[in-house]
Protein backbone atom coordinates (compact mmCIF):
# COMPACT_ATOMS: atom_id res chain seq x y z
CA UNK A 1 0.00 0.00 0.00
CA UNK A 2 1.34 3.48 -0.84
CA UNK A 3 2.68 5.71 1.94
CA UNK A 4 -0.30 8.02 2.45
CA UNK A 5 -2.73 5.10 2.00
CA UNK A 6 -0.82 3.16 4.66
CA UNK A 7 -0.99 6.07 7.07
CA UNK A 8 -4.73 6.49 6.47
CA UNK A 9 -5.28 2.76 6.97
CA UNK A 10 -3.20 2.79 10.16
CA UNK A 11 -5.29 5.71 11.44
CA UNK A 12 -8.46 3.72 10.75
CA UNK A 13 -7.04 0.58 12.41
CA UNK A 14 -6.29 2.61 15.54
CA UNK A 15 -10.05 3.22 15.96
CA UNK A 16 -10.89 -0.50 16.20
CA UNK A 17 -10.86 -2.23 19.62
CA UNK A 18 -9.03 -5.22 18.08
CA UNK A 19 -5.97 -3.02 17.51
CA UNK A 20 -6.23 -0.86 20.65
CA UNK A 21 -2.98 -2.14 22.15
CA UNK A 22 -0.92 -1.95 18.95
CA UNK A 23 1.80 0.65 18.53
CA UNK A 24 1.75 3.10 15.65
CA UNK A 25 4.63 1.16 14.06
CA UNK A 26 2.65 -2.09 14.34
CA UNK A 27 -0.38 -0.47 12.70
CA UNK A 28 1.73 0.91 9.87
CA UNK A 29 3.39 -2.48 9.32
CA UNK A 30 0.00 -4.18 9.22
CA UNK A 31 -1.34 -1.58 6.78
CA UNK A 32 1.69 -1.96 4.50
CA UNK A 33 1.46 -5.77 4.54
CA UNK A 34 -2.07 -5.83 3.21
CA UNK A 35 -4.07 -4.45 0.36
CA UNK A 36 -7.59 -3.16 0.10
CA UNK A 37 -10.24 -4.71 -2.07
CA UNK A 38 -14.00 -4.73 -2.20
CA UNK A 39 -16.61 -7.23 -3.27
CA UNK A 40 -20.10 -6.55 -4.55
CA UNK A 41 -22.98 -7.08 -2.12
CA UNK A 42 -23.86 -10.77 -1.81
CA UNK A 43 -20.52 -12.05 -3.12
CA UNK A 44 -18.28 -14.38 -1.11
CA UNK A 45 -14.64 -13.54 -0.47
CA UNK A 46 -13.89 -16.72 1.50
CA UNK A 47 -15.53 -20.11 1.32
CA UNK A 48 -15.97 -22.99 3.74
CA UNK A 49 -13.62 -25.89 3.02
CA UNK A 50 -10.92 -24.07 1.07
CA UNK A 51 -7.35 -23.79 2.40
CA UNK A 52 -6.62 -20.62 4.32
CA UNK A 53 -4.08 -18.31 2.70
CA UNK A 54 -5.02 -14.94 4.22
CA UNK A 55 -7.06 -13.21 6.86
CA UNK A 56 -9.23 -10.17 6.28
CA UNK A 57 -10.30 -7.08 8.17
CA UNK A 58 -13.70 -5.64 7.37
CA UNK A 59 -13.22 -1.90 7.01
CA UNK A 60 -16.59 -1.02 5.53
CA UNK A 61 -19.98 -2.70 5.41
CA UNK A 62 -20.93 -6.09 6.81
CA UNK A 63 -20.38 -9.76 5.99
CA UNK A 64 -22.47 -12.77 6.86
CA UNK A 65 -20.81 -15.97 8.04
CA UNK A 66 -22.43 -19.20 6.88
CA UNK A 67 -21.93 -22.73 8.10
CA UNK A 68 -23.73 -25.44 6.16
CA UNK A 69 -25.93 -22.80 4.49
CA UNK A 70 -27.07 -21.24 7.76
CA UNK A 71 -26.08 -17.74 8.88
CA UNK A 72 -24.17 -18.09 12.13
CA UNK A 73 -22.84 -14.52 12.47
CA UNK A 74 -22.83 -11.10 10.92
CA UNK A 75 -19.51 -9.27 10.97
CA UNK A 76 -19.02 -5.53 10.70
CA UNK A 77 -16.38 -2.85 10.47
CA UNK A 78 -13.34 -3.73 12.60
CA UNK A 79 -13.98 -7.48 12.62
CA UNK A 80 -11.24 -9.87 11.49
CA UNK A 81 -12.08 -12.89 9.32
CA UNK A 82 -10.01 -16.04 8.80
CA UNK A 83 -7.25 -15.54 11.34
CA UNK A 84 -7.84 -18.79 13.25
CA UNK A 85 -7.53 -21.10 10.26
CA UNK A 86 -4.59 -19.11 8.92
CA UNK A 87 -2.68 -19.75 12.17
CA UNK A 88 -3.52 -23.45 12.10
CA UNK A 89 -2.83 -23.83 8.33
CA UNK A 90 -6.08 -25.70 7.82
CA UNK A 91 -9.26 -25.42 5.82
CA UNK A 92 -11.89 -22.80 6.47
CA UNK A 93 -14.74 -24.08 8.63
CA UNK A 94 -17.33 -21.38 8.06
Amino acid sequence: MAGSDSRETADKLATYPTFAHCSRDDLLAFARAGSRFSVPPGWSFVQEGIPSDACYLIMEGTAKVYHERSVIATLAEGDVVGEMTLRAAGRRRA
